[in-house]
């Protein structure tokens, strides 16, 4: 006997987004937080060859992205 055709019912993906409200500091609270800053040289010189290529590709597919969106 052969059963019904019967759909399969995914369960719901995990959600990627952030939980709001974000947690904001205090405006007197921000002031005393140190901020560490690095210049985009250093980050990149810490990169393998494989990661800079990865990230030349992600940035020129929204490059790309926003031009299509922007003749639309």
């Amino acid at each position: 006997m052969e059963r019904p055709n019967r759909r399969r019912i995914n369960p719901c993906p995990i959600s990627q987004q952030i939980p709001l409200p974000l947690d904001v500091p205090r405006a007197h609270e921000a002031q005393t937080q140190q901020v560490l800053t690095i210049a985009t040289g250093q980050v990149w010189s810490t990169m393998s060859p494989t990661t800079q290529s990865q990230v030349r590709q992600a940035l020129l597919r929204v490059v790309r992205e926003a031009i299509y969106d922007g003749r639309e």
